[in-house]
């Protein structure tokens, strides 16, 4: 795919976010501990990097057709209506993305009046930015992708003038009869419109039929996205991205195959060391799946049902011993 100006720019912009992630956590440890003291508002920073990483992954995700949807779109045979169907479900999509733009404006005008920071003197409506930018760029690359001409995209670009005219008058809903637009919503999500517009629109139509903006959807979502557990994600990802490329798993499956691949049922027990082995380190994710899924199939020689049960059922096994043995090290260090 030939990337233009902002697609570098998005990848260079998330990529720096993800390294600061990192980075920051390992400069806090080295700093306190030689100094005494923290870098200063380091633990925010981070958070608000991960609403960074996030929203613009799905910007980038709307640019490359990777938004998570339903398949029941992909189900239907004819192509014309296939083809009908996808401008449909972009269109309200793309609506329900300008919403939330709209939403994400009204917070960051919000808090721009209030003039909070998050640390170290970083304005708190300048790292909440990234929500209106975020969604006004899938929205526009909603409509860009809907179809191959430019009829389908003018057909959704129709989402955008409906947003826009709820925008300018949200009390033409206000009261009105709620149900018309959760059957569009539904409908546009059985022909295959992404999962964040199918939840989103909902939350967005039955707030503005309450009289409330879609400011509260936005201010719920950043409160959600700056959690302090949440950066262990993209971390973890980001970690199982590492081993994958390095092809570790390929090195630890040799060893346990060389340390119990001989005795009765050692491919059994190879699958369950090195699943859960490598589960402590990735979280759990679905990179566990793509790391081990390929080596376990093309290794053991087993069906790939049995392959993703294996990866799955060993991974979260994995993950209830490593929580069990937090209470074990706390009473040792104490």
């Amino acid at each position: 795919m030939r990337h233009t100006a902002l697609a570098r720019v998005e990848n260079l912009i998330g990529s720096l976010a993800l390294l600061a992630m990192v980075v920051l956590p390992i400069l806090e440890i080295g700093v306190r501990r030689l100094f005494g003291v923290g870098v200063p508002g380091s633990g925010p920073i981070v958070q608000h990097l991960t609403l960074w990483v996030g929203f613009l992954g799905a910007a980038i995700a709307a640019r490359d057709g990777k938004l998570l949807a339903l398949a029941t779109g992909t189900f239907i045979r004819s192509d014309r209506v296939r083809r009908v169907a996808a401008v449909a479900a972009a269109a309200v999509a793309a609506c329900v993305a300008l919403i939330l733009a709209w939403g994400g404006a009204q917070m960051v005008a919000a808090e721009r009046e209030a003039q909070t920071t998050i640390g170290a003197g970083i304005p708190t409506w300048l790292a909440q930015s990234v929500l209106p930018v975020a969604f006004a760029i899938v929205a526009v690359r909603l409509v860009g992708r809907a179809g191959p001409s430019w009829t389908d995209k003018l057909c959704a670009a129709s989402g955008l003038i409906v947003a826009t005219a709820l925008m300018r008058s949200p009390s033409m809903v206000e009261g009105a009869a709620g149900w018309p637009g959760v059957a569009v919503i539904l409908a546009a999500a059985v022909l295959g419109m992404p999962l964040f517009a199918i939840l989103g629109g909902l939350a967005a139509w039955l707030f503005l039929h309450d009289g409330v903006t879609p400011a509260a959807i936005l201010v719920e979502t950043y409160s959600l996205s700056v959690s302090p557990t949440l950066p262990a994600i993209p971390l973890f990802t980001l970690a199982g991205f590492v081993l994958a490329e390095g092809h570790a798993s390929e090195r630890l499956l040799r060893v346990f195959r060389a340390l119990v691949g001989g005795i009765p049922g050692g491919t059994a027990v190879v699958c369950a060391v090195l699943c859960s082995f490598f589960t402590v380190f990735t979280g759990g994710s679905g990179v566990t799946i793509l790391a081990l899924g390929g080596v376990l199939f093309l290794s053991e020689q087993v069906t790939w049902r049995l392959v993703l049960c294996s990866v799955v059922i060993l991974g979260g096994i994995a993950l209830v011993l490593a929580q069990q043995r937090k209470p074990d090290v706390a009473r040792s260090s104490g």
